[in-house]
């Protein structure tokens, strides 16, 4: 990313280990510190688009045009998010609506944060964080307040993942600063299913109190549920915290977790879209690398279930095209997807 307003880069892949120098989007003009990025295929025409965080500049949409060059699609997205401070993004589907949707993770001025805290609300909208909800016609809604999530934190990294397998994707930010007198708690925001959040961080036992970078969900021992790593930093000397390991004790609820192997596409299937449909249920991810700042989930993707103890059908669309589908599988699994197994 940009740092004190230099120029972002772009690197093309040749297929051959090696990666050569293009046009950045946007012409390589500066961002305003760029500190974290998104990939996502928002418009769903089959090219993944850039959506750029930026710490002194409002947030760019760049749409992936398909060859090769990017349009700066903010204006007429709606996702400028011009409030600064910007620190984390990434992409989730909170509604289930097989659209992708867009997080922003600002970070706070202390200040601000201490005064939303007394207050129980949203006291500055500059510093709030931002959720988008993405419409289906090429723009976005901003449905922070609406969703519960208008409470200024200082946001350094997060991450989505379904925490308790309901079949609906929260929300896990890791917060703080590197001035010595700023400790702040994570925040987990559960996600309700109805498009709200509730937070649910003392419920479920986490909160850590620290300088929270990198935070990331895995299922390190395979039974189904996300763990997390929450790394806690520290940049001063007599500051520096311990970092913290959560085992996720189950919530009862059913799952599948899947890793695919591309063929045709690179090895870990990056790019790729996955559904998965469970009778009223439909879920969709993009396998990724690389999350909000500093950190990246497991590629495995892993889809709760709630209740449902199989799922209906598995469509997964590889970058290069391929199509399969797999149908009545059994919950509670972890399966190996090839690419072209359902040819």
């Amino acid at each position: 990313g940009a740092a004190g307003g230099s120029t972002n880069w772009h690197f093309a892949h040749s297929g051959l280990g090696t990666f050569g120098e293009r046009a950045a989007p946007g012409g390589g003009a500066p961002l305003g510190q760029t500190l974290s990025t998104a990939w996502g295929d928002f418009d769903g025409d089959g090219w993944p688009d850039l959506y750029a965080c930026n710490f002194t500049e409002p947030n760019v949409l760049f749409r992936n045009q398909g060859d090769g060059a990017f349009a700066n699609q903010t204006a007429a997205a709606g996702v400028g998010a011009e409030y600064i401070d910007g620190f984390i993004t990434f992409v989730l589907d909170y509604d289930n609506d097989g659209a992708l949707d867009i997080f922003v993770g600002n970070w706070s001025q202390y200040p601000v944060v201490l005064a939303d805290r007394v207050a129980g609300k949203s006291t500055s909208e500059r510093d709030r964080p931002v959720l988008f909800r993405n419409r289906g016609d090429g723009t976005f809604a901003d449905v922070t307040e609406a969703a519960g999530l208008g409470r200024a934190l200082g946001t350094m990294s997060g991450v989505p993942g379904d925490v308790d397998n309901d079949g609906w994707v929260d929300i896990y930010l890791g917060n703080g600063g590197p001035q010595m007198g700023r400790r702040e708690p994570d925040v987990l925001f559960r996600n309700r299913g109805n498009g709200t959040f509730v937070d649910a961080t003392e419920a479920a036992g986490l909160g850590h109190l620290g300088k929270s970078h990198g935070v990331t969900f895995a299922d390190y021992d395979r039974d189904g549920d996300l763990d997390l790593y929450a790394p806690v930093g520290g940049a001063q000397p007599g500051d520096q915290w311990p970092n913290a390991f959560y085992r996720s004790e189950g919530f009862g609820n059913h799952y599948l977790v899947l890793e695919l192997e591309g063929v045709e596409s690179n090895r870990d299937g990056i790019g790729a879209k996955v559904w998965v449909y469970a009778g009223d249920l439909m879920q969709y991810q993009e396998v990724a690398s690389g999350y909000s700042f500093g950190n990246s989930n497991s590629l495995e993707l892993e889809f709760g279930l709630g209740q449902r103890v199989r799922a209906d059908r598995i469509k997964v669309v590889w970058p290069s095209g391929q199509v399969d589908e797999y149908r009545d599988i059994e919950a509670d699994q972890h399966l190996l997807l090839g690419e072209g197994e359902t040819r």
